[in-house]
This record gives structure tokens, sequence and C-alpha cells, in this order.
């Protein structure tokens, strides 16, 4: 689990996980509003691992995973996205 706050600190984590996959792809299954400011999209990750992580993951495996983000808004901006895989 992890919590992240503002545009920048999410920008740096993103650029610092890109050493972690080879290659990767995201794909959108589906996507509704549970409510008016709520949108939910189902996603599958499809990823192969560039090194070895203490998880536990090695280099080269392929990783199939199926997730959700959720989106909320607040004066027509996103105001916290939460992604559940």
């Amino acid at each position: 689990n992890m919590e992240i706050q503002g545009n920048e600190a999410l920008q740096a984590h993103a650029k610092d996980t890109l050493a972690l996959f080879t290659e990767r792809q995201q794909s959108i299954r589906a996507l509704h509003f549970e409510e008016a400011n709520l949108l939910v999209i189902q996603i599958d990750y499809i990823a192969t691992v560039a090194q070895d992580l203490p998880n536990g993951w090695k280099a080269g495996d392929k990783l199939k995973l199926e997730g959700l983000s959720r989106f909320s808004f607040q004066e027509g901006k996103i105001s916290k996205i939460e992604d559940v895989s």
C-alpha cells in the first residue's frame, strides 16, 4: 500500500517505476460512473519484469494483472485516484 499526494509526486513515482519493466501494457476492459463524481475503470495489465525485485519477482517474469482505478472528481478536476490490483 502507498499513498502519493500531488501532481509532482505522482510524476516522480511514475518516472521511478519506468526501469522496473522492459515492457508493459494497460488495456481498459470497461468503465462506468458509480456516482456522479466517481469513475471506475477496469484494467488489464501485462508487463515483463526488468530486474529482480524484493517482492520475489525475477527479471523476465511475465505479469498479468486485473485491476481497477477509481477517479474521484471535485469542481471538474480529478481530486483522487485509487488503483487496486
